[in-house]
């Protein structure tokens, strides 16, 4: 029986994004079994989505092909990119596909996206007037905590996989590649009687790389055990870092020299890889591998940790930690304050050799382990080996509830944690829960007005006033702090309207800012007329913790 319809994907995006949306291809599965799924995917990363389950066809396209002549404009070959462009267009709308998504944050997989789906595109499109549209609550949250690092708490295979809200959640719990998809025909794809680890030095962005001379020393101490040997893997563009381990017994350097399954196969066979933030390391979560992530620079964990049981993330206690891409550090700071001797610490006792290490060993590190939670099921990661918390992470826990409330539909827990949080940031919050209730009420009765035809004079006046509200809302919440990514998700969404009327538009106006409310009541004490319900206890703390830098 042919497939009732056919879905198009658009994954033009890293190796390490493609793995982690191995929940959302599963989830798309068990929502629609007989559809027919298709996959638009950058051809160097043809083999990576080839293991993801789910997969029925593969379009591939050479991105250098179309925009580095679209990026040059008058320099470049304008015509040849543009019949280019036309051809995969004209090509992927003769498939007739009743579905296209888009999990590429690019404005031209948006543009391609409008162009294949009109306004119906799911994920991230355009709408008519060429301005962006998100459609789905947890994209809109994703590109909001983009926007204002480092406030994104929930793993990206989470966010891609609750896009699917018609599937139960256990059809996207895991990443794991089928070992059936693993090839095995590389030469170190064999059980090795020696403890194999790899070591991926590289990364896609360079302030995301610990140094190679701390990878250097790591790999002596190592091999000084007598019983280790170590596998060097990474890209053809690292090769270099490669060659920098050459001269090292007991080294194995097969930078540039794996294609993705041989890499898959290799890893699958490793008792440890030890990485940078990076594709090698998905994959290595995604074969059963433990990995230890050594996350610094722009690298942010909660986001990209690799995702699974028991693995592990260090990170460097730093004021300015995760750099803001639009201020990256060049000092490499960050990673000076992982030492070889804290991460080979790690190794010892991922690898079992010794037991969990004392908050003495850790200095100047945050080390957490992976793990889900058992109030929600999602990827969380959990401190070990911390003599006090952190603020962020208390911060997480905070309002962790509350935006899966807004995104999901949950309800709230009916006991909340003890709250922490900062004198400034209460504030901050309670000065703007009231200008929100405000703009809710404004909005709806701007949507009364709309409706019942009144006076132009008292839609603008509505609508004048609402403006007013939100700027006031823009000074109060704009800046580093949590309240930020509040306020550009609401950015988001306020320009993802799908409302064709002024009353219609209105209406989903003042469920933004219900949601806002929401946010904002987590850092609200309650008061004697505000029952405390949910049986919350909000203990003020001075800003005693950390500097926070300026995030976005």
């Amino acid at each position: 029986m042919p497939p009732s319809h056919k879905i198009l994907v658009l994954c033009l995006t890293r190796m390490g994004d493609i793995i982690q949306s191995i929940p959302f291809f599963r989830r798309l599965r068990g929502s629609r079994p007989d559809a027919e799924i298709h996959v638009l995917v950058e051809k160097c990363f043809g083999d990576v989505i080839r293991m993801v389950p789910g997969v029925d066809a593969i379009h591939e396209i050479r991105l250098e092909d179309l925009l580095p002549d679209l990026e040059q404009g008058r320099n470049g070959n304008v015509p040849k990119a543009t019949t280019y462009y036309r051809n995969l267009v004209e090509n992927l709308k003769r498939e007739n596909y009743s579905e296209v998504w888009n999990l590429t944050h690019t404005r031209p997989s948006m543009v391609l996206n409008y162009l294949l789906a009109a306004e119906h595109g799911r994920g991230v499109t355009l709408d008519r007037h060429g301005l962006q549209r998100v459609n789905s609550p947890w994209l809109s949250y994703f590109f909001a905590t983009n926007l204002a690092r480092p406030w994104c708490q929930f793993n990206l295979a989470d966010i891609y996989a609750n896009c699917i809200d018609e599937a139960e959640w256990e059809t996207g719990r895991s990443i794991r590649i089928a070992q059936s998809d693993i090839k095995r025909d590389h030469p170190l794809s064999c059980v090795s009687s020696r403890i194999r680890i790899a070591i991926h030095p590289g990364a896609s962005q360079d302030d995301k790389r610990w140094s190679v001379e701390s990878y250097r020393q790591l790999a002596r101490r190592l091999l000084q055990r007598g019983d280790v040997e170590i596998v060097i893997v990474a890209g053809k563009r690292d090769v270099e870092l490669g060659r920098k381990f050459e001269g090292i017994e007991g080294i194995v350097n097969l930078a540039g020299q794996t294609n993705v399954p041989d890499l898959a196969s290799v890893l699958a066979n490793c008792r440890l890889l030890v990485s940078n933030d990076s594709g090698p390391m998905h994959v290595a979560a995604a074969v059963g591998t433990p990995v230890l992530d050594i996350t610094v620079g722009s690298a942010l964990a909660s986001e990209t940790a690799p995702y699974g049981e028991n693995h592990v993330v260090v990170e460097p206690e730093s004021a300015c930690f995760p750099c803001s891409s639009r201020n990256p550090c060049s000092s490499e700071l960050c990673g000076s304050r992982i030492t070889p001797q804290v991460v080979l610490r790690l190794c010892e006792w991922m690898l079992g050799l010794r037991g969990i290490p004392q908050p003495q060993e850790l200095a100047h590190c945050r080390v957490y382990r992976t793990g889900f939670s058992e109030e929600d099921g999602l990827l969380e990661l959990r401190r070990i080996g911390a003599t006090q918390e952190y603020a962020r992470d208390e911060i997480h826990r905070q309002v962790r509830p509350f935006w899966l409330s807004i995104m999901s539909n949950r309800s709230l827990p009916k006991k909340l944690r003890e709250i922490y949080a900062d004198r400034e940031l209460v504030e901050q919050a309670q000065k703007a829960l009231p200008i929100t209730q405000n703009a809710v009420r404004l909005a709806l009765d701007l949507a009364q007005a709309a409706e019942g035809n009144r006076y132009t004079t008292d839609i603008r006046d509505l609508a004048g006033r609402l403006a007013e509200w939100e700027q006031t809302l823009f000074g109060l919440l704009h800046g580093e702090s949590v309240l930020g990514s509040f306020l550009a998700y609401v950015h988001i969404e306020r320009g993802s309207l799908s409302g064709e009327t002024i009353a219609e538009q209105a209406r989903e106006t003042a469920e933004i800012y219900r949601r806002l409310g929401m946010l904002l009541g987590a850092f609200v004490p309650p008061t004697k007329s505000q029952p405390d319900d949910n049986n919350t206890q909000i203990v003020l703390i001075e800003d005693d913790h950390e500097n926070h830098a300026q995030w976005s």
